[in-house]
């Protein structure tokens, strides 16, 4: 019988010396499955996951996994957590062999179950050809992929990852999301990102915040559903043509001269814009930015 897991965020907040409250009362439930946390930079992803991974303390509300506040479950809470920080560098002068025993051993996995338990996650994660290379050698993508493979050595049932696909080329994140896929269905995974591709290549859900707060959070398909029937492609002479009252999601230079562009738009802005299927970017675009369509208004995914 398969497992669910759930893991409660009550009213939680965090504040920092000299910024105020990072965190303002987050309330968040979550099951098995891949959830996107999604939101400008300053929003407060990586404080979020940084108090869910127990790095850092809450000043308020509870955290509760399995319905077992997790400062009470202690260890038996970090048992079950995986965690990949953002711009995960681990240790330069360890190749990726001894580092992962080595984390292996912090996170006391028992010492006969690790080189099978090593072998098995740098096959998975394509790092074999790399088990001898030092960290310091190694690509930004690489580098990552071996984050992931110290996230996953617990075989964690909550798996916390901070922009996991941070310096991976197509290949590699492509890869990434659908070993994620696979890990989903008996695990709750939730991973900050600030593209909204790959939250809709990964994720079940998105969890949008913005300023500390909750904006919204809601199953993919519904928040693509949010923008139907109002986003646009068409071409325009320039930018500073843009129709009033759109939102610009996307825009491309065209060798003929003009610009194309992807809006989200109440009704059509002009005879030759063409109705187009809602992407998840276009419906988080048109959350977080407040009107105005000029690009500067447009939020740093």
């Amino acid at each position: 019988a398969m497992h669910t897991n759930w893991l409660a965020i009550n009213q939680l907040r965090r504040s920092f010396k000299g910024k105020g409250l990072v965190l303002r009362d987050i309330n968040l439930r979550f099951q098995n499955g891949i959830t996107a946390l999604l939101g400008p930079n300053g929003s407060g992803k990586t404080t979020l996951l940084r108090c869910l991974a127990g790095i850092i303390p809450y000043s308020k509300g509870e955290i509760s996994w399995n319905g077992i506040e997790v400062r009470k479950a202690g260890v038996l809470y970090r048992q079950c957590l995986g965690y990949l920080p953002q711009d995960f560098a681990g240790h330069q002068h360890m190749s990726v062999r001894e580092f992962l025993g080595y984390m292996a051993a912090l996170k006391l996995l028992p010492a006969e179950l690790v080189p099978a338990r090593l072998t098995e996650l740098m096959l998975e994660l394509g790092l074999t050809a790399h088990a001898d290379t030092r960290l310091g050698k190694l690509s930004r993508g690489t580098l990552q992929r071996v984050g992931m493979a110290q996230a996953l050595l617990n075989d964690p049932d909550l798996l916390l990852l901070d922009e996991p696909t941070s310096g991976m080329d197509p290949e590699e994140r492509s890869k990434l999301i659908e070993l994620l896929r696979s890990l989903a269905r008996e695990r709750v995974i939730i991973f900050a990102t600030h593209l909204a591709g790959d939250a809709e290549a990964a994720a079940d859900s998105a969890v949008v915040l913005r300023e500390g707060s909750v904006l919204l959070h809601r199953p993919i398909l519904d928040l693509r559903e949010s923008v139907a029937g109002r986003v646009w492609n068409m071409r325009l002479p320039d930018l500073s043509q843009l129709p009033p009252g759109c939102i610009l999601t996307r825009s491309l230079p065209c060798d003929a001269g003009g610009i194309d562009v992807r809006l989200v738009c109440p009704k059509q802005p002009s005879t030759s814009a063409v109705p187009c299927q809602p992407s998840l970017e276009d419906a988080y675009l048109a959350l977080v930015s407040h009107g105005g369509g000029s690009v500067d208004s447009r939020p740093s995914l």
